[in-house]
């Protein structure tokens, strides 16, 4: 019984997470992928000090690759939040893999999936 009504939870879950991805990337614009990529840091413990500003808070990574595809998404993100340019040569798919790639590695594989999903 509570094997089957776990197994329905994740399901459920791993549907949402799916939906919500590919809303992510298939809408216009980067703000939901900004958004989501702070959210899905702070699952490893990086989180941006409510002091500093999105750009400081990407100058700070330690990580240097992390570190430049922040840079380049609060770039964007700037130009589509204050305005109202949405830069489509920025590649989402890309970002999200890379952003996904680095958490999983940063994470332990139950850790990972467990905040995914969550």
């Amino acid at each position: 019984g509570f094997l089957l009504i776990g197994l329905g939870v994740v399901f459920s879950r791993e549907r949402r997470w799916k939906r919500n991805k590919n809303k992510i990337l298939y809408c216009q614009g980067v703000i939901p992928i900004y958004y989501y990529s702070k959210k899905r840091l702070s699952s490893i413990g990086i989180k941006w000090s409510d002091t500093l500003s999105d750009e400081e808070g990407a100058l700070r990574l330690k990580d240097e690759i992390l570190r430049e595809h922040f840079i380049n998404i609060v770039r964007v993100f700037y130009e589509e939040y204050y305005g109202s340019t949405i830069d489509t040569n920025f590649n989402k798919l890309e970002f999200y893999k890379y952003l996904e790639g680095y958490i999983k590695k940063n994470s332990s594989l139950f850790k990972y999936y467990y905040n995914m999903l969550k």
